[in-house]
């Protein structure tokens, strides 16, 4: 009988290196930045820079979680009375329902380098 390894359902799973890197969880990350941009009202976008960690439980849907560095840059709209660009770390929480029909969920949270 062949050995499976199987994660037990609710586990938190960190993801490795190379899941990191991969161009998916990149363009997970940088819609979720999207609408960071959207909810502090449109001044600022964020540039993906570096996701640090990350992990992911099955639930019902997959709920990932990101450590990432971001360059903080203010838009046209806002250029003025903004900051220049700011470089910035965020735990990014992003919940996708399994039922299709639902939306994500997003969750952020702005992280002081000594909270790393």
């Amino acid at each position: 009988m062949e050995k499976q390894f199987v994660q037990p359902l609710g586990d938190i799973i960190a993801l490795e290196e190379k899941a990191l890197r991969d161009a998916v969880t990149r363009a997970r990350v940088e819609s979720a930045l999207e609408e960071l941009a959207q909810q502090n009202g449109g001044c600022r976008k964020y540039n993906l820079l570096n996701i640090q960690s990350g992990t992911f439980q099955v639930i019902n849907g997959i709920d990932y979680n990101f450590h990432a560095e971001v360059e903080s840059v203010p838009t046209e709209k806002c250029v003025a009375e903004q900051a220049g660009a700011i470089p910035e770390v965020y735990k990014i929480n992003i919940f996708e329902p399994a039922d299709q029909n639902a939306k994500k969920q997003y969750a952020f949270e702005k992280l002081l380098v000594d909270e790393l």
